[in-house]
């Protein structure tokens, strides 16, 4: 399979222990070598699909025990009230997929969500590394779009179908995990329609009412109490103290000005090994009623325990063009940080990038209030 240096947040990392189990499950669920490698690969990618809903929606309640995993239920994972049928690709570039055709018309157990999931192992560069599995969350596929779009039958047990029919939008997909009742799947107009309130936007103008936003705690962000600076270190600090101190550090040696009515909140960000923390800092700014501006600082820094790698870059852009890059550059600096000012209602756009060219980016940040 070919590997791609791209991954976002919707890319999990499968452990050896967790690449095993899949290997060893394909070869009792089938017994022809074509049909034990679409197991293996449906194991894989319900495995990914597994720890990427565990972390990011952990909330929601999971079928994820594989000791009983049957292969016709392979492809399938229920997630609540819901039901999803996992479709397999090697490669986020086909425009088409093959598809075992008992994953799409099992009528014992029908589905609401087909979901489109990429697997891609990673040859190790030496010989004493062992492979990588990444697994990918693509898009989703609501059954009716399926139907209104037929399969090309390729023979008895292979179908095509068109990527293009596939909203290649993960956060919406948790959104719909979260708040779409399940009969409402099939209408088509409940999730075809565009809709400003279903897109996952962080207003951070919620913030400074004390309200984190809906959005927001989705995405497992956190609100911080009101800012005060600190001057206290200890062994094991809390999130507000390391962000107090990282603030005091900015305002001594960069002459950042925060006002103490600003909110600041955070996110935990695994990635590998990399375990990162991102404080997310906004309050108005005092101008022209007609025209009212808001600030947007963001902080990037490690989680206590680990380190942020050299190389690391914080890139912020609105919809022109990009505002804000900086790069770790310094191995004793632990955190860097980005500062922007828009208008009401202005998006900006976050990513996360690491030295060898992967990158994690966020839901857009707008104020409204």
């Amino acid at each position: 399979m070919n590997s791609v240096n791209f991954l976002t947040e919707d890319s999990i990392s499968l452990t050896l222990e967790q690449v095993n189990l899949a290997a060893e499950l394909s070869q009792t669920l089938a017994t022809h070598p074509r049909q034990q490698w679409q197991a293996y690969l449906s194991l894989l990618a319900k495995l990914g699909t597994i720890e990427w809903l565990q972390q990011r929606a952990p909330e929601l309640s999971l079928e994820n025990d594989l000791s009983q995993v049957y292969a016709s239920s392979i492809h399938q994972l229920q997630v609540g009230d819901f039901r999803l049928n996992i479709i397999v690709t090697d490669s986020s570039l086909n425009s088409e997929i093959c598809v075992p055709r008992g994953c799409l018309e099992d009528s014992t157990n029908p589905v609401d969500f087909h979901v489109l999931i990429e697997v891609i192992e990673d040859s190790p560069v030496l010989e004493e590394t062992e492979e990588q599995v990444n697994v990918a969350i693509l898009g989703y596929l609501s059954p009716t779009q399926l139907k209104q779009n037929n399969p090309i039958i390729l023979d008895d047990e292979l179908a095509l179908i068109s990527t293009d029919l596939f909203e290649f939008k993960p956060d919406q997909l948790l959104l719909y995990l979260r708040c779409l009742e399940p009969e409402k799947v099939s209408q088509p107009q409940s999730i075809t329609e565009p809709q400003e309130s279903s897109q996952p936007i962080l207003n951070v103008g919620n913030w400074l009412k004390n309200q984190l936003g809906q959005v927001a705690e989705e995405l497992s962000w956190t609100l911080l109490p009101p800012l005060s600076y600190s001057s206290a270190f200890r062994d094991l600090r809390s999130p507000m103290e390391l962000f107090s101190d990282a603030v005091t550090e900015l305002r001594n040696q960069a002459q950042l000005v925060i006002p103490f009515e600003a909110r600041t909140a955070y996110r935990e960000i695994v990635w590998g090994d990399v375990a990162m923390r991102l404080y997310v800092t906004t309050w108005q700014i005092d101008t022209d009623i007609n025209s009212p501006e808001w600030m947007l600082l963001l902080l990037l820094t490690a989680q206590p325990s680990s380190n942020l790698p050299v190389g690391t870059q914080l890139t912020v852009r609105d919809e022109l063009q990009v505002l804000e890059e900086p790069v770790l550059n310094d191995p004793t600096k632990d955190y860097i940080y980005a500062q922007v000012i828009g208008a009401y209602n202005e998006p900006f756009y976050v990513t996360i990038s690491l030295h060898n060219g992967t990158a994690i980016t966020l839901p857009p940040f707008t104020f409204t209030r």
